[in-house]
């Protein structure tokens, strides 16, 4: 949980350091305020008082970390937190003159720097606005053609920016992909001498540096096997949908083409998000269909009757919508 009080005094006795790598960011108007925060349930205390109980480094000797990585930054808030099975003394950090917020990670157990990331609560990325929800998912990417044509920073230059963070270092793999609505550059990087893999997310707008991971040998083992049972989940979920809709298809009389036609047609230049689902809305047995439009993040869910092959649901899903079917469908499959 975030501590603000304490970090006035942590600032007036740690001067900044030289700067040296570290972590990630998704910062909060909390930290944006650097004085209000939400209040601390009972089982929040209880959890933060395990986790400070487990840390083996000081709060203090971890700030003295996170402010070498911030040249002449100032500790606003902080607070420890168990970030995939790491614990974490988590710090957003600012600098005179900058409304950028820099939140970096250190290991609670070794002191050392293993996130950083940067925030611009000013700044918004134009290619992103309003797709958050319909491209920030792992398997719900755009082509990476479609990615390079909004891209305004080619790959090459976005190496150079990642691997100047990292003197030394190479390129082990690179993408081109949409991260929680911002366009971005990921490289892994490898140095000689050390299994560790570090991850550089660059801006592909202003080229900066906006996100940086170091991952051991352990790191890269765990999200391997979570990975795994995700797909594993995905998998029996599919298989369980598929089996759904073999049993519903005998009683369509309207084919998914047929649906698929009419749909279309009801969204000029619209495109299919997704395949068709058949399924049973209020008692009638509909072919469902996500489409989306060129320019908009609007989603337009069209059914169609499979026995008559009339529309008898025609909406329109904002990104607020998406949001919230998103999150209901997670705690329905169980990902």
């Amino acid at each position: 949980m975030r501590d603000v009080a304490n970090d006035a005094n942590i600032n007036q006795t740690i001067s900044p350091m030289k700067p040296s790598p570290l972590h990630k960011c998704l910062l909060t108007l909390t930290a944006i305020a650097g004085a209000c925060y939400l209040p601390l349930h009972a089982e929040d205390h209880e959890n933060e008082a395990s986790l400070k109980a487990q840390a083996k480094v000081s709060k203090a000797d971890a700030a003295k970390s996170a402010l070498a990585v911030v040249p002449n930054g100032k500790i606003k808030s902080s607070w420890i937190e168990n970030e995939d099975g790491k614990i974490l003394w988590s710090f957003a950090v600012v600098t005179p003159g900058s409304r950028k917020i820099t939140e970096v990670g250190v290991n609670a157990l070794t002191g050392k720097v293993v996130s950083t990331g940067l925030e611009d609560p000013s700044a918004k990325n134009a290619i992103a606005a309003g797709k958050e929800e319909m491209w920030g998912g792992e398997e719900n990417q755009p082509s990476q053609s479609d990615l390079l044509k909004q891209a305004k920073v080619s790959k090459r230059d976005a190496a150079k920016s990642a691997l100047a963070r990292f003197p030394g270092s190479k390129v082990r793999s690179s993408q081109l992909k949409l991260w929680h609505g911002k366009l971005r550059w990921s490289f892994d990087l490898s140095t000689p001498k050390s299994p560790d893999i570090t991850q550089v997310a660059v801006d592909a707008l202003t080229g900066e540096v906006v996100w940086t991971e170091v991952e051991t040998p352990e790191d890269i083992r765990a999200e391997k096997a979570k990975k795994a049972a995700w797909a594993k989940k995905k998998q029996a979920w599919n298989q369980k949908k598929k089996a759904e809709m073999a049993g519903l298809l005998p009683q369509a009389k309207v084919s998914k083409a047929a649906a698929t036609k009419t749909a279309l047609a009801a969204v000029p230049n619209g495109t299919l998000k997704e395949d068709a689902e058949l399924e049973k809305e209020n008692g009638k047995l509909v072919w469902s269909f996500d489409i989306t439009k060129p320019g908009t993040s609007t989603i337009t869910e069209i059914m169609v009757d499979a026995v008559t092959g009339a529309i008898v649901s025609n909406e329109k899903e904002t990104v607020m919508d998406q949001k919230k079917e998103a999150a209901a469908d997670k705690k329905e499959k169980g990902w």
